[in-house]
């Protein structure tokens, strides 16, 4: 990882203020450029790992891992342009195969009533159809499936719910 010497200060700790109380959009601006700058370079050797790991499951097997360059044959040596490399992707497969596998299992969500009551049982049967039926909606099996491709590619996955509360429920 980079060296975290030249973290920059964290926002509350500079003084944004002016004397007759406005706020210094230079010194603003300048901050968040710098912290951007900053994160940014903490980022990329993770960025690069990420893009190695997705170019290993697309099958692409040269040095520099570009294949969008004009020279990108030029890493294999001259006699690989008459005579091209073939490449059998056991990476590609062995994360689809695990995909494959841990699609077939379904995400299993319990629904508890509040106690013994049986309006709190039949309501707690309710919510738990409701859950399944917008499970459906919004292809969440999908969602899993995307999730645990990226997850078995690139080592980790992040999966945020957003929360839409305009958001109509059919």
């Amino acid at each position: 990882f980079p060296s975290h010497d030249s973290e920059p200060k964290p926002l509350w700790a500079i003084k944004f203020m002016n004397d007759d109380g406005s706020v210094d959009e230079k010194k603003l601006l300048e901050w968040m450029q710098e912290d951007f700058d900053h994160k940014r370079k903490i980022a990329e050797p993770r960025v690069r790992t990420y893009r190695e790991c997705i170019s290993l499951y697309k099958g692409v097997q040269y040095k520099s891992q570009e294949t969008r360059a004009q020279d990108y044959r030029r890493d294999a040596g001259d006699r690989s342009l008459r005579a091209p490399k073939i490449v059998v992707n056991h990476c590609y497969e062995m994360v689809e195969t695990k995909v494959s596998k841990r699609a077939r299992i379904k995400p299993a969500i319990q629904v508890l009533p509040w106690n013994d009551e049986y309006h709190d049982k039949i309501n707690a049967e309710l919510v738990k159809e409701v859950l399944d039926a917008k499970s459906e909606e919004e292809n969440f099996n999908d969602l899993m499936t995307k999730m645990e491709r990226g997850a078995l590619t690139c080592g980790e996955y992040y999966l945020s719910i957003m929360w839409n509360k305009d958001k109509e429920v059919s």
